[in-house]
């Protein structure tokens, strides 16, 4: 009887790690895509700013 109830709770120890594993992966590709977003957003911004300071100051001769 001991021995069924090892391999139960085996499997349950199973099924719960298998399932905490999808839900990491779920959450690191969302925060991946988040960070990709971000990123994109970011380097808008700075251009936009870029674009600002030369129309203000006129384009740089470097």
């Amino acid at each position: 009887m001991p021995n069924t109830f090892n391999v139960l709770v085996c499997l349950l120890a199973l099924l719960i790690g298998i399932l905490i594993g999808e839900r990491y992966r779920k959450w690191k590709k969302a925060r991946e895509e988040d960070n990709k977003e971000n990123k994109k957003e970011n380097n808008k911004k700075e251009s936009n700013k870029e674009e600002k300071k030369d129309t203000e100051t006129g384009p740089s001769d470097s």
